[in-house]
């Protein structure tokens, strides 16, 4: 009986850190989610649609944003992004340069670069921008709960 017990005790924690190993695979498929999540969010913010760049963000999420106080939740973040979109902007391009995710698989950063062009009629002009984005599983969906946005020089 006592063999027994040790070979299942053995075998539980073999498969124990095979769960390890997996979820560490599963990580890189997290960042490429978020990545994703990025492209589209960009790509929401490009088109000027309101309803779906909120979805990329957490309903009490904090948003950060040059010369703008601290912005915190939707409704917010939203009279934020309606003067962005009242703008003549175009496509935003960049995106991704770095993510971490936690060893739990439901907190990660992200830090990257953008280029946000405008079409002014005294001329074009395009700011560059980087930005921190903190990611956190809500209902298995990558939400950003804290976003920062900065010019650069």
């Amino acid at each position: 009986m006592t063999t027994l017990k040790i070979a299942i005790i053995f075998c539980f924690l073999f498969l124990s850190c095979q769960k390890k190993e997996n979820h560490q695979l599963n990580l890189e498929a997290e960042k490429q989610k978020i990545r994703k999540r990025t492209r589209e969010w960009l790509k929401a913010e490009s088109s000027k649609n309101l309803d779906s760049a909120l979805t990329f963000i957490a309903e009490d999420g904090v948003y950060l944003a040059n010369d703008w106080p601290t912005l915190r939740g939707h409704a917010e973040i939203s009279t934020f992004l309606e003067a962005a979109f009242a703008m003549p902007l175009d496509t935003i391009t960049g995106g991704t340069e770095k993510i971490e995710i936690s060893a739990s698989g439901d907190l990660a950063y992200e830090f990257g670069q953008t280029q946000v062009p405008f079409s002014f009629p005294e001329g074009d002009t395009t700011f560059k921008t980087h930005y921190i984005v903190v990611w956190k599983k809500i209902n298995g969906q990558w939400k950003a709960v804290a976003t920062s946005v900065g010019n650069t020089k």
